[in-house]
């Protein structure tokens, strides 16, 4: 739709049909699991199987939407922590910090064997930010600053940063002892001593 053309009811009325129903996708699926059918979204949606098919192609499509969802809010929150003061150090802490926090649960909660199916199968398309790019950066800000040693593999770095955040989020996901805020600290620590450059 051309830019600053108002959105037509047609257009408004698509839009929000997929809007209640990735929300009542959401919801099921942080209630009950992978095991939820589309028949079952599409009924708690209050919408037919074939608007859940005309609006979300299928239900692979739509928990790799979902899945997509969840790291793109964690690439915000990396981005966030890029412009926050203090070291890169410091700001790895913090970004530990908020992802292990009680109640922080990102948006589009997906159960994780679905989240790591999904972006297995469907992985973010060329161009298209990921959450080991973004930790690249705020690492690359740290050597332009001079608190990440030059020496440092930041695409390493980032890689184990970016897996370790996925591995825990998973273990939370599936077990609800599972201590994610204590997880989170080992690696911010491990990242911390890593970006040193010793």
């Amino acid at each position: 739709m051309p830019q600053g053309r108002p959105e037509g009811r047609r257009q408004r009325h698509k839009r929000e049909l997929r809007t209640r129903i990735l929300a009542t996708a959401r919801e099921l699926l942080a209630e009950r699991g992978s095991e939820v059918t589309v028949a079952e979204i599409a009924r708690a949606a209050d919408v037919a199987e074939k608007t859940f098919y005309n609006h979300c192609g299928s239900r692979a499509e739509l928990l790799a939407e979902l899945a997509h969802e969840q790291t793109r809010a964690l690439i915000e929150r990396v981005e966030r922590a890029r412009k926050r003061p203090g070291t890169t150090r410091a700001r790895l802490s913090e970004l530990c910090r908020e992802i292990g926090a009680p109640g922080a649960d990102l948006p589009g909660r997906v159960p994780p064997q679905q989240v790591t199916t999904q972006l297995l199968a469907d992985p973010p398309a060329r161009g298209e930010p990921d959450l080991e790019q973004a930790l690249v950066a705020l690492l690359e800000d740290g050597i332009e600053r001079g608190d990440v040693g030059r020496a440092v593999d930041v695409e390493f770095v980032a890689g184990v940063a970016a897996a370790g955040i996925e591995a825990a989020r998973r273990a939370a996901a599936a077990r609800p002892d599972y201590p994610l805020r204590v997880r989170m600290e080992q690696l911010a620590d491990l990242l911390g001593t890593a970006i040193e450059g010793r």
